[in-house]
């Protein structure tokens, strides 16, 4: 094996070979997390090949479904899902939802807590990614205050 031409304790590339060990599992769960994330959205929102990203509605079949929320919440779930160490996606959620209308935002609000929500809704979300001000801001903007 590759650890045998550095010269080190037995016990050194025991711990060495179970951390190679435990950060595939561990990517390897994160792929099949989002597998199955994938998996949802699909059922919850049909096929995404046949989604498109522009106001004039999504095309499903023949018919138009008009505007997709269910993409907007995807993108919201993105910014809120897992650790931002910098806080740099408390930003981008609020430009996410400046973007839209207060109508557009409730209907992202259901798709979000249908897809997404797993018991919790879309303020309880927020109030574990959001803060101070920002937090404000994104509750201002789903009620409408703004």
């Amino acid at each position: 094996m590759w650890l045998d031409i550095i010269k080190m304790e037995e016990n050194t590339k025991i711990y060495i070979q179970r951390g190679v060990i435990f950060a595939v599992l561990v990517i390897g769960g994160l792929f099949i997390r989002k597998k199955i994330k994938d998996a949802k959205l699909k059922k919850a929102f049909g096929d995404v090949g046949s989604l498109t990203n522009d106001d004039k509605g999504n095309t499903l079949g023949g018919e138009t479904a008009g505007k997709d929320y269910g993409i907007v919440a995807k993108q919201l779930h993105e910014k809120m899902d897992g650790v931002d160490w910098f806080g740099s996606n408390e930003q981008k959620i609020i430009d996410i939802l400046t973007q839209l209308t207060c109508e557009e935002r409730e209907s992202v609000k259901v798709a979000f807590e249908t897809t997404y929500g797993d018991g919790n809704t879309l303020d309880t979300w927020f109030q574990g990614d959001l803060s101070g001000d920002k937090l404000q801001k994104a509750r201002d903007l789903m009620t409408c205050k703004v």
